[in-house]
């Protein structure tokens, strides 16, 4: 009776773990396929992107837009919303605006040093001193990102600063 009872629950093992065996190198197959999809899905977002940015950079750089076609730009801070086209500034030389949208990307996709000299020139050359109508909705969530970059790298170095004050204050005293 012992013995039987051995036997099944042998035999039930011999059944059962291969197929649990499979199962598993199936879901690890599944998921090795699943992140080798997304590293080509990423890899692919990050060309298209600096695709975008380089030809923008190259091509319209510090206009507003880029129009890939002609390989020529667009200042449309003031045409955004103005399905008229009224009331167009005839000195306005564009604010970089596809720059201002392209540093949270920047951000994103870990390329600090590009990140921070857009944010230099920003800082150095942008200007609003234009007569121009706009419309307030894209032009406050276009420009916001702007400040949510700037403000967000402002707390970032802040903390840092904090973390050298605590760290120079406990090397201190331990000391004592």
């Amino acid at each position: 009776m012992f013995q039987a009872t051995v036997v099944k629950w042998i035999l039930l093992y011999l059944v059962i773990s291969p197929t649990i065996f499979i199962l598993c190198l199936s879901d690890l197959h599944s998921n090795n396929l699943l992140a080798a999809k997304r590293k080509r899905m990423s890899e692919r977002v990050r060309k298209m992107f600096y695709h975008a940015y380089d030809n923008y950079m190259m091509y319209a750089f510090p206009h507003d837009e880029l129009k890939p076609l002609t390989k020529t730009f667009t200042d449309s801070l003031s045409e955004l919303g103005n399905l008229k086209l009224e009331h167009l500034p005839q000195q306005y030389n564009g604010s970089a605006l596809t720059l201002i949208e392209s540093l949270s990307s920047l951000v994103i996709l870990g390329n600090y040093t590009e990140f921070e000299k857009a944010i230099i020139w920003l800082s150095e050359n942008l200007s609003f001193d234009v007569d121009a109508r706009v419309n307030l909705f894209e032009v406050i969530y276009t420009l916001s990102r702007l400040h949510f970059c700037v403000w967000s790298n402002w707390v970032i170095e802040l903390a840092f600063v904090h973390r050298q004050i605590v760290l120079s204050i406990n090397a201190f005293n331990d000391h004592i």
